[in-house]
């Protein structure tokens, strides 16, 4: 089987992807907040952003027009009271039938009636936070996005060879103004933490980046570091 020679930039989620047989390969997410996320990337399968921007300007329109404000109204609704969430607790399921202390807790859906007023009130105050949350990153994406389509869309694809990130890497750091890089200074395995939900508590590769201008360190996850911010 021939091998990729070079990355390409997906258009949807706007990561470096293995560029193989005119399009970039398939990958997957389990961001389910962000429905066309979940299993498959909308983007997978398709002409990389270096050649096409069809669907990233697609994603960049649902997410501002359509998902963001969604996601701003159920907040609005769910503070109103006009709705409510799905409640949940965490029951205690028993692997094995013979010892009561192996097992594991699901998140089980229930009635309101059957929790205390205070829960209910500690789960629906979760749910507009997370509603506002992911209006906010879906707005950050599109703006990310955006940026995107300046930086790679007609530009060459990237050689694989040259794509990784490695220690001494210049990289433009994730949310800082135009112009502030940092030096990666080493990259080893890290349980994330302050990364969202889909990454915290799980062993990854971290990128650490010392701040050029402040000496600070940044442990980043590697997947987290798009290939455009790699200067």
């Amino acid at each position: 089987m021939t091998k990729a020679t070079h990355n390409g930039t997906c258009q949807a989620c706007g990561r470096s992807q293995a560029f193989y047989r005119g399009t970039v390969a398939k990958h997957g997410y389990q961001v389910k907040g962000w429905g066309f996320f979940h299993g498959v990337c909308r983007g997978a399968e398709n002409k990389p952003l270096e050649q096409e921007k069809t669907i990233t300007e697609a994603t960049i329109k649902f997410l501002r027009e359509t998902y963001a404000p969604q996601a701003d109204q159920y907040a609005l609704d769910l503070e109103s009271g006009k709705k409510e969430p799905k409640f949940y607790v965490d029951k205690w399921i028993q692997d094995d039938p013979n010892n009561k202390w192996r097992g594991h807790y699901e998140k089980t859906q229930v009635a309101r009636a059957d929790l205390s007023e205070g829960v209910v009130r500690s789960q629906i105050k979760a749910a507009i936070l997370n509603a506002q949350s992911d209006a906010k990153h879906a707005r950050a994406h599109a703006d990310g996005l955006v940026r995107l389509i300046a930086d790679r869309h007609g530009k060459p694809l990237m050689p694989i060879s040259e794509s990784r990130l490695v220690v001494g890497a210049k990289v433009r750091l994730f949310g800082k103004k135009d112009g502030v890089t940092g030096t990666v200074i080493k990259i080893e395995d890290k349980v994330a933490s302050g990364c969202g939900p889909y990454m915290n508590g799980k062993l990854l590769l971290h990128a650490f980046v010392k701040d050029d201008e402040s000496d600070h360190v940044y442990s980043i996850p590697t997947r987290s570091i798009r290939q455009s911010a790699i200067l």
